[in-house]
């Protein structure tokens, strides 16, 4: 951002449009073209409003799963901590 800001980014490539920000891409499109760089998407599907909240909403879902199978797959370790804190005091 801060290259940006100082202008020595003219042309910003990138694969897909998640791929800079998963929400809020039309304030990074402002930003951008409002620091004189121009954003190039190359593979930029055009999708309908209801079609683009559920892409928005699946990807929030699948964030939050993996984050809860990564709890569940160290809860062993955090309860073998948490006795070991507990043993020590």
């Amino acid at each position: 951002m801060s290259l940006v800001e100082a202008r020595a980014i003219h042309t910003l490539v990138i694969a897909h449009k998640d791929r800079l920000a998963r929400f809020g891409m039309d304030w990074f499109e402002h930003y951008l073209e409002q620091h004189g760089c121009k954003l190039v998407i190359i593979n930029n599907e055009a999708l309908s409003p209801e079609s683009e909240m559920v892409q928005d909403l699946m990807t929030i879902i699948d964030g939050f799963s993996y984050r809860l199978q990564g709890l569940r797959r160290y809860k062993k370790v955090i309860k073998a901590a948490a006795s070991d804190n507990s043993n020590s005091l």
